[in-house]
């Protein structure tokens, strides 16, 4: 009977267990370089916006300093129709100073502590 062409023969089951492994060693290798690529070119990124952060805002907040400090110390017009003036910064404080000075009531100076002996003095008796 085996002589007939109608039987046919099975191929031996032997999976290529090298192959296989070796395809997920390289597939493993390659998602990891993967994976260290994206992290490096993150990290690289992050460093350069930061980087850019510290370097170019203090340029910038210097400079409105500057501009702040130049508003602060000098007069200017802020609206002429209203006469709003923006003035000194030390100079508005002498004058608030000064108002509040004239508008506070006469102040007295405090009574002096009672003597020993007397009424609220050390051992006497109210």
């Amino acid at each position: 009977m085996s002589d007939h062409p109608s039987e046919t023969r099975l191929e031996a089951d032997r999976p290529a267990n090298r192959s296989i492994a070796l395809a997920i060693v390289v597939g493993l290798v390659v998602v990891g370089g993967m994976i260290r690529g994206v992290d490096e070119f993150v990290n690289r990124s992050v460093r350069e916006e930061q980087v850019a952060k510290l370097v170019e805002v203090p340029d910038a907040l210097r400079t409105l300093r500057a501009q702040e400090e130049g508003r602060s110390t000098r007069y200017q017009w802020i609206d002429r129709r209203t006469n709003v003036v923006r003035i000194p910064a030390e100079r508005a404080l002498e004058i608030v100073l000064r108002e509040r000075a004239a508008d506070a009531p006469e102040r007295t100076a405090p009574p002096a502590p009672a003597a020993h002996g007397e009424p609220g003095g050390e051992g006497g008796h109210p």
